[in-house]
């Protein structure tokens, strides 16, 4: 049988290994290859059988059953298959009624017919939702314009397995320009900020200017500003200064011929910083290429007379000066 399959097939799949088609439950082929291959006793070839796909020639080789579960093994799963059926009837049907009645009554009614409990959130937009209304079927819902008058309940969807539920818009507010009264307290504050910002960024350039013509202490519009001195000062800062101030610090050049090199800088909370650097000590031993990285991580400047100075820039310090 195998040899003539092998021959004279017309079927792809199975003609190279002698139309050996393995092992297949009920139901796969056509109802005619079904009917005769059930008539049909171990190696024994059948007669021609037509099916919608052309004639076959059927060999039975081998069948198979699947063992039959004791009673006391199968019982408990036909218990649960049945228990989860008749759930999922009742599911289907308290369903529909539960969308019935969200769709036309309150969700009040809905709380005393079912018992459920009604949640009130807080105003959000499409950006700020949270939990379920955070869901992309569940703000497609929410931001629909048929529900924005608040007078109907959302129809009934599943947000988890076997977790439903319906929603009212209590209060819909469309987007717009804010009035001014709103956020009139909000541009003075910006307003406050942005001056005490620019004050503190003259004072610096002041500041700065002072310290470059090679002259001591304070200017006389800083007066009473805090300065600090720092020696053998590293990228590290050795815990004494923030990686801003320090970022302002390496960022000044490097001072010559005995002049002071100076800079400006400011940090991510709107402080203004001034460095000063009288000197830099570039203590790198001769090395080979492969040392490079190792040499250049010691580089450190020493500060033999270096002073900062730091003006915060929040809007009550910079009013009292």
């Amino acid at each position: 049988f195998a040899e003539l399959a092998k021959q004279y097939s017309d079927d792809i799949a199975s003609k190279d290994v002698g139309g050996d088609l393995g092992f297949a439950p009920k139901g796969t082929f056509a109802p005619e290859f079904e009917q005769a291959l059930d008539n049909l006793s171990i190696n024994l070839v059948s007669d021609p059988v037509k099916t919608q796909y052309g004639y076959h020639l059927i060999e039975l080789l081998e069948t198979r059953t699947r063992p039959v579960e004791p009673f006391d093994v199968s019982v408990s799963r036909l218990r649960e298959d049945l228990m989860e059926r008749k759930a999922s009837g009742l599911l289907d049907d308290n369903l529909e009624e539960f969308s019935n009645m969200a769709f036309s009554g309150t969700l009040e009614e809905l709380k005393s017919v079912y018992g459920i409990e009604i949640q009130t959130t807080e105003a959000f937009t499409r950006s700020t939702a949270k939990g379920l209304f955070a869901r992309d079927d569940a703000l497609q819902r929410v931001f629909n314009e048929t529900l924005y008058s608040g007078e109907l309940n959302a129809e009934a969807f599943e947000v988890e397995p076997r977790l439903w539920m319906t929603f009212r818009v209590k209060l819909y507010e469309p987007s717009g320009t804010r009035s001014l009264v709103e956020v009139r307290d909000d541009i003075t504050d910006q307003l406050r900020r942005q001056k005490a910002l620019n004050r503190a960024r003259d004072l610096g350039e002041t500041v700065r200017q002072h310290w470059q013509k090679g002259e001591s202490g304070l200017p006389n519009d800083a007066v009473g500003l805090e300065t600090n001195l720092f020696s053998d000062l590293d990228r590290n800062g050795n815990g004494l200064l923030s990686r801003d101030a320090l970022a302002v610090a390496f960022a000044a050049p490097s001072p010559s011929k005995g002049v002071a090199s100076t800079f400006v800088g400011e940090m991510a909370n709107d402080e203004v910083v001034v460095a000063r650097v009288d000197s830099m000590n570039l203590d790198i031993e001769p090395t080979g290429d492969n040392n490079l990285k190792s040499a250049l991580s010691r580089l450190r400047i020493t500060q033999e007379r270096s002073e900062f100075w730091s003006v915060a820039t929040t809007t009550h310090e910079v009013s009292k000066r």
